[in-house]
């Protein structure tokens, strides 16, 4: 299976090429790398565990700085001259066997990391096997750091003898308290006037307010208790109207 845009809007759910700039593709049962010509920003590429068998088809990767093609089926490095700031490159077992076929490598000098197997020599290309391999891959890329997760120089870091000299701090034995201990001390309501008179009068709301309620609710049931013995009255004033009717239709029937 190769790989197409329609393919892709599926896989990333973008409409625009411009805007994908993370493709991971790894276990999709790709044979072949190609339709990949739209991802001119594309920056990490996931291929791992397929079916490839060649490098082709990365001619508008300018952009692309990781590349991972581990677990798939290729022989050879070639066709990464598009690839200017590729940074790190994952070929773990692939048949790569021979030191020929790793010529592609001096195609990309941006190149800081070459992965082709473990750090334990696991999952290795047969290529990692020979004498020499380590050498070309020096010679083919100088400025590579990292083959196979080993550095193969370690960065000088520069001290300046300053820094070890002894520092004297001119600190203050005894050091001026920023807040006093009376400014956290907790003011007694009570002591205060001002708040005692502002508590005072919403006291007095308070209650007025509670008796006007109380008021209300009060004439509330007497409305309540007026409006019930009216409903009563009614009731008895239609039950004796019902009766007295039933009576004259009745004494109507019998005569």
């Amino acid at each position: 299976m190769g790989i197409n845009w329609e393919f892709l809007q599926a896989v990333t759910g973008e409409f625009d090429p411009d805007v994908i700039f993370h493709l991971f593709l790894s276990s999709r049962g790709i044979d072949r790398l190609s339709g990949l010509d739209l991802l001119c920003n594309l920056r990490i590429l996931d291929l791992s565990r397929n079916s490839i068998i060649r490098i082709e088809g990365l001619g508008n990767m300018g952009n692309l700085e990781i590349l991972d093609l581990s677990h798939n089926k290729i022989c050879k490095i070639e066709n990464l001259f598009a690839c200017g700031k590729l940074t790190t490159l994952r070929l773990k077992a692939n048949p790569i066997s021979r030191v020929q076929d790793l010529q592609g490598l001096g195609e990309v000098p941006s190149l800081r990391t070459l992965v082709m197997r473990n750090a334990d020599t696991s999952e290795t290309c047969p290529v990692c096997l020979a004498p020499d391999y380590r050498r070309v891959v020096c010679s083919l890329v100088p400025r590579i750091e990292c083959i196979d997760s080993h550095r193969l120089r370690n960065n000088e870091v520069k001290i300046d003898a300053e820094c070890f000299k002894e520092v004297s701090l001119n600190v203050p034995l005894e050091v001026e308290p920023w807040i006093d201990r009376n400014e956290l001390a907790l003011i007694d309501p009570s002591e205060d006037p001002a708040v005692l008179d502002k508590i005072n009068a919403e006291c007095a709301g308070f209650r007025k307010a509670l008796a006007d309620v109380t008021e209300l609710v009060r004439d509330s049931e007497h409305m309540c208790t007026i409006i019930e013995r009216q409903m009563q009255f009614l009731k008895i004033e239609d039950g004796d109207t019902h009766t007295h009717t039933s009576g004259r239709t009745h004494t109507h029937s019998m005569t």
